[in-house]
């Protein structure tokens, strides 16, 4: 990978293109590892979702988008909203560290929403992890509010998610209630069948936030 311009403009562009997996890829792995020591299981559950999420790709309910400085790509976004179209998950949000506080993340940010609001979405919501104020102040300022809490050892490292969500055109309360769960727990419940049984899914990442492999739903 040629390294980028840091004087190069930063330019947002849509869709799959050639090489963009694998460098959606190693940007989650090498930030998280150094961030809170993430593993290869880390990069490759991201790589397994990503991939997933491309194969499923439907222009009417997903979206890809990449920053590039020249020919570099130095970060991503996305957006899925199935099976529910009023409800949007947000996804694989990261930043190539180098280009952090250059406005990336929230140029990023900003074209997603704008693309959920285009089409009608209610509601959109992310997950990330606790220990990452950049991403987490980024998306509070965009209106999003911590709405779950559950502990996670999913990544090498025990961790706590994050749910935080919009809703858009709505101000947000700072009443908000928080609900705290564990994973154990909402398997049982699960397997009680007291709720709906769907592919696990992880905090997104961007500054980034740690992107999951799932399908849009509402657990890590």
């Amino acid at each position: 990978m040629t390294p980028a311009d840091l004087t190069a403009p930063i330019v947002l562009r849509s869709g799959y293109e050639p090489g963009a997996i694998g460098r959606i890829g190693e940007l989650h792995g090498r930030y998280y590892a150094v961030a809170w020591g993430s593993g290869a299981g880390f990069e490759l559950q991201v790589l397994r979702g990503l991939c997933d999420f491309v194969e499923q790709a439907d222009p009417r309910t997903h979206l890809l988008l990449t920053a590039h400085a020249g020919e570099t790509l130095i970060g991503s976004a996305a957006i899925q909203c199935v099976p529910d179209p009023r409800r949007a998950q947000l996804r694989f949000v990261i930043v190539d560290p180098a280009w952090h506080g250059r406005g990336a993340g929230r140029a990023l940010l900003d074209a997603a929403l704008a693309w959920c609001r285009s089409r009608g979405v209610e509601t959109v919501f992310l997950w990330t992890v606790e220990g990452l104020p950049a991403s987490r102040t980024m998306y509070e300022r965009a209106g999003f509010c911590v709405v779950e809490r559950i502990e996670d050892a999913r990544y090498t490292v025990p961790r706590v998610s994050i749910r935080m969500e919009l809703m858009l055109g709505v101000t947000p309360s700072v009443d908000q209630s928080v609900r705290s769960a564990r994973i154990g727990e909402i398997d049982a419940a699960r397997r009680a069948g007291r709720m709906a049984a769907t592919n696990a899914d992880a905090p997104s990442a961007n500054t980034p936030a740690p992107s999951a492999s799932g399908s849009q739903n509402d657990t890590p």
